[in-house]
């Protein structure tokens, strides 16, 4: 049994590390779940001796965020206009990175290291920590990932996006787990990088 989320816990008067994670994984491996899971929680004192939490949800730059429709909320993929998704999502993280956001997260496929490396060299540039987090699937999972992945990408692109997947030794791993029951969202427990006491863990998580 995975322990539960863990974030990351800093006083108000400390000095946090900034942090950016790449995330890469098929689609329906989990990804974009485990981005909206991750955060920071501060301790703020008060006058009176308490102290109050105050949660900061990390900041997601993701392609796939060109495609939703901002009237409507629905995901509309137009292939002649990946380039201009990924421009946006680069400026969104720039943007991100040159305000001092503590947690910047890049939720793309990058099945292969150029596709993210310029996230890596920026985040450290603007003085980061950067963590790679890989979503990996094996023969008898890439299936399921297909089943649900929530836009719908076809069989043969998912098979593409496998066949130029490049290793990456600076990459922690984590494995999908499944519910039984491929229809209904799975319960899960993710774990911050942080926490990972290995550089290859089994994680809970869903779309």
């Amino acid at each position: 049994m995975m322990p539960p989320v863990q974030q990351t816990t800093v006083s108000s008067s400390e000095q946090m590390l900034r942090q950016v994670i790449i995330l890469r994984g098929i689609p329906g491996s989990g990804k974009s779940h485990y981005a909206r899971s991750l955060g920071i929680t501060f301790r703020v004192p008060r006058t009176t001796g308490k102290i109050d939490l105050l949660r900061i949800p990390a900041v997601v730059c993701s392609a796939d965020d060109y495609f939703i429709d901002p009237r409507t909320g629905q995901y509309r993929f137009d292939r002649q206009r990946l380039g201009d998704a990924h421009r946006s999502c680069r400026a969104a993280f720039l943007d991100a990175v040159r305000a001092q956001e503590p947690l910047v997260v890049v939720d793309n496929t990058n099945s292969a290291r150029w596709e993210y490396q310029q996230y890596y060299d920026l985040a450290q540039a603007y003085g980061y920590e950067v963590k790679i987090v890989e979503f990996a699937v094996s023969a008898d999972t890439v299936w399921k990932c297909h089943a649900r992945n929530r836009h719908h990408v076809p069989g043969p692109v998912i098979r593409n996006m496998l066949k130029r997947w490049e290793p990456d030794s600076r990459a922690i791993q984590i494995s999908p787990v499944f519910e039984p029951n491929q229809e209904q969202e799975p319960n899960f427990s993710l774990m911050h990088p942080d926490a990972m006491p290995h550089e290859s863990i089994h994680a809970q998580h869903a779309l």
